[in-house]
């Protein structure tokens, strides 16, 4: 296929630079006078100039742009980089050939990519742009393509030269995905009016540079996921966070200072209100189910005002807190507040707190119910819910004479085994049958005054059974024993396991027994062997909701798998397993900011499942796992100039994953101007933060 043809070009250097010109030739004939001399010799002349392009000022060589005009009238030529000769002539190249292991091509791709149309491939070729962003070493010529720069901006950039100079080059894509959850979960206005609220009213630019250094923080615990002071620096100097100033450890350390008890509950009271205003729409049709779990979270601290020493679960003794949180199950287990205990706190003592907590932060305005373990469930707590105009799903503990055996009991004769409903597919095992009891309250108590009774609760106990759970306990159960009384007939050592089965369930006596000498043989308490399996396979679970069926509270119930997920990902991932500080405060600090940070995690993991869930295609493995995501997303380069930053060439596979993710994409220049000068630029930031979404948006 031949090369189309250029129409005439020639150059013109005005006040330095360099532009491209098309032109007409005419021929204009000789002159004579009336003898027949020659006044003037035929000579070619330029007529109907008009500039098409440029090049870079004062050169002769080089890339040609041309102007979107040429291409109106050249239409055949838009697929084609021009280049211009030592000799004055034209070499055309078809851009799609364009390749970077060319070293021919190198000039003709930085023009080409310059434009914004294009950018190169994960291969090294030259596409179609992704993001239609103009790419330049140069920040100062991005400024005329960019849409968010004042006059003022334009200026500094333009006459400041110093502002051209490279800083340094780093990593982005990933502080973006942050970034843009930071601000979509609210933190960000929560963080802003806390600061401004908690700490003297401070005014809202210092609240919003703390709030942003407070952010790259979060950014390394979810990108690295190491919760130390000590390695922000290190993370900062590899990755852009867009904070106007530069951020160390010492400033983060300042602002963890202001971090106190009374913070923490200002902080969530606005982050709930942020919440609920940025989920209304789903509050409103579904309300809150409010999933609340508790976790020992080990702590190393010299004051040790966490002094009491709990059991973890292996049975042994540390120093540990009692964390509850709270997750709202309607928007994939999303936190919403914790509250901290000594470690040897219960669970169902220290829920009577996070009901308060419920009540103070306004949370009983809206339609919530509340979910937990069998560990949290009494009458109190019941009682406290219902007085509060909440619903509660509570699984039961089972025990004899207890209102829930008697539930038990009473399903069974309503016919739980011979008519009971059972579930479908996997749960097919699955019977359940529901029982009403109305229990009487005192709605308004009064300390040290005998309660009235005046109101009545009723509840709804949903009886479930599993035959396939009732069996594998009992086999657990009788090869244990089965176990234990070979090991005895055979006088071998016991285990202590072994000897406290047979204590149990035979005559068996500890003390007589010795290894090596055959005793008599043991005598099975068959009864109490049954006894202890009476309840296995049985599962009942209490709510004051009397619309829901036993399919609706099970679904519901079954939702707590997800908090239990978010608190081992607080543990495991960010830094929770064992919190370190020398203070109580320091102590506190940290887990606020892990909770800040499982929050971020959070959002950016059930984006990335419903990405998974809803996206097909050539990068679609990408959204395997939030650590896949990331991985891609640092391959996002920027380069830091005095004058503001400027992003590498975005790929088509890039563009893919921000779209999935609903991130828009980045601007060429994210900061212009310096950091007082951009705050006095933005009138709408005034001490009450009126419409603080628009605000700090702009900024």
């Amino acid at each position: 296929m031949s090369l189309p043809k250029l129409p005439p070009l020639k150059l013109c250097f005005p006040e330095g630079r360099t532009y491209v010109q098309t032109y007409k030739g005419v021929w204009e004939k000789e002159l004579r006078d009336e003898q027949g001399n020659v006044v003037r010799k035929g000579r070619s002349r330029t007529i109907d100039r008009k500039t098409v392009g440029k090049m870079k000022p004062g050169t002769r060589t080089g890339y040609v742009q041309f102007y979107e005009s040429f291409y109106q009238d050249y239409p055949e030529l838009r697929d084609y980089a021009v280049y211009r000769n030592e000799d004055s002539s034209f070499t055309l190249k078809r851009i799609s050939n364009l390749n970077v292991q060319n070293s021919e091509d190198a000039e003709l791709i930085d023009g080409v990519i310059g434009t914004g149309d294009y950018e190169l491939s994960d291969s090294g070729k030259v596409i179609k742009s992704a993001s239609g962003i103009p790419m330049s070493r140069d920040p100062a010529e991005l400024v005329h393509a960019s849409s968010v720069y004042t006059n003022h901006a334009e200026s500094f950039v333009a006459n400041d030269h110093s502002a051209r100079e490279l800083i340094s080059t780093k990593k982005g894509g990933c502080f973006l995905f942050v970034d843009d959850s930071f601000h979509k979960t609210g933190l960000s206005n929560a963080l802003i009016r806390t600061f401004k609220e908690a700490c003297r009213n401070m005014s809202a630019r210092k609240a919003y540079i703390y709030a942003r250094h407070i952010e790259a923080y979060l950014a390394q615990m979810n990108i690295t996921g190491d919760n130390t002071y000590e390695s922000f620096n290190r993370f900062c100097k590899e990755h852009e966070t867009m904070i106007e100033m530069s951020p160390h450890k010492t400033t983060l350390k300042r602002i963890a200072a202001l971090i106190t008890p009374k913070f923490m509950d200002t902080f969530h009271k606005h982050f709930i209100a942020e919440y609920i205003k940025i989920n209304h729409t789903n509050i409103i049709e579904d309300g809150i189910v409010l999933l609340v779990d508790g976790s020992p979270i080990a702590h190393k601290n010299k004051d040790r005002i966490f002094v009491t020493t709990g059991r973890a679960k292996n049975g042994e003794f540390q120093n540990q807190m009692n964390v509850q949180f709270m997750c709202d199950a309607t928007n994939g287990c999303a936190p919403i507040g914790i509250d901290v205990f000594n470690g040897n706190t219960t669970d169902i003592a220290a829920f009577k707190n996070v009901l308060q907590k419920v009540a103070n932060y306004n949370l009983t305005s809206t339609n919530y119910t509340v979910v937990a373990d069998k560990g949290y469930t009494s009458l109190d707590n019941m009682v406290a819910i219902e007085r509060n105009g909440g619903h509660f799903i509570l699984n039961c503990r089972k025990g004899d004479n207890t209102d829930v055996c008697k539930a038990i009991k009473r399903a069974i004769k309503k016919g739980l085994h011979t008519n009971g409903t059972y579930f479908s597919g996997d749960n097919a095992d699955e019977c359940y049958e529901y029982i009403d009891d109305p229990y009487k309250y005192d709605s308004t108590p009064v300390q040290g005054k005998r309660a009235r009774k005046d109101a009545i609760m009723r509840v709804r106990y949903h009886v479930f059974y599993n035959c396939r759970i009732y069996e594998d306990a009992a086999r657990k159960l009788r090869e244990e024993l089965r176990a234990a009384i070979e090991a005895y007939s055979k006088a071998s050592e016991l285990t202590s396991e072994q000897q406290t089965i047979l204590s149990e369930y035979t005559d068996f006596d500890a003390e007589k027994y010795k290894p090596g000498q055959e005793g008599k043989e043991l005598f099975v308490f068959v009864n109490k062997v049954n006894d202890d399996l009476r309840y296995e396979g049985y599962q009942v679970l209490v709510t004051n909701n009397l619309k829901l069926s036993s399919l609706d509270v099970r679904k519901l119930y079954d939702s707590r798998v997800s908090i239990e997920t978010k608190i081992q990902n607080m543990k495991q991932h960010l830094g929770g397993r064992t919190t370190k500080s020398k203070s109580d405060a320091g102590l506190m600090q940290k887990l606020f900011f892990q909770y800040l940070a499982l929050i971020i995690s959070s959002d950016i993991g059930n984006r990335v499942a419903q990405a998974r869930k809803e996206r097909s295609g050539k990068y679609s493995d990408v959204f395997r796992s939030k650590k896949e995501v990331f991985s891609v997303l640092s391959e996002m380069v920027v380069d830091k100039y005095k004058s503001g930053l400027v992003w590498k060439p975005i790929s088509q596979k890039h563009k893919y994953v921000l779209d999935c993710l609903g991130i828009n994409m980045p601007s060429s220049l994210l900061s212009c101007t310096k950091l007082g000068e951009k705050y006095e630029e933005a009138p709408a930031i005034s001490d009450d933060l009126a419409g603080d979404e628009e605000q700090i948006a702009y900024l």
